[in-house]
């Protein structure tokens, strides 16, 4: 009868062991799938600064060679896209604004240049919320 009784706690410590151990490992999968989806985000979202940088070095690029440009266009880069939008004019000030969206992920820059006559003098480059 004793050994009956040592066999069924056995049994018992062996199935709480492998409960423990299969909480233990679903809770690693699922952080490291949580991880994933987290470092996927990050790099859609460099992806669309990337892009917007992009936009705003080719709008610098055509302000330089005219003045007069006004932005207002939208350029392929690879398979992604961005948004030069209107530029803003206020005397030799210049307000440019770049967007591009990866996958929902949206990132906006601002470039504020102060005079166009060349060279150009950037006085602001950020990254905006609108």
């Amino acid at each position: 009868m004793i050994n009956r009784h040592k066999g069924i706690i056995a049994l018992i410590t062996v199935l709480i062991a492998g409960a423990v151990v299969l909480v233990i490992g679903i809770g690693m999968t699922l952080r490291s799938i949580l991880e994933s989806d987290t470092t996927l985000d990050v790099e859609l979202s460099h992806q669309a600064l990337v892009t917007a940088g992009s936009c705003m070095e080719q709008s610098l690029l055509s302000l330089a060679d005219d003045p007069t440009y006004t932005g207002n266009e939208t350029l392929t880069i690879g398979t992604l896209t961005c948004t030069i939008d209107t530029i803003l004019t206020s005397g030799i000030t210049r307000t440019i604004h770049t967007s591009s969206t990866v996958n929902g992920h949206t990132r906006r820059l601002q470039v504020i240049v102060s005079d166009v006559n060349p060279p150009l003098q950037i006085s602001s480059w950020q990254e905006v919320v609108n």
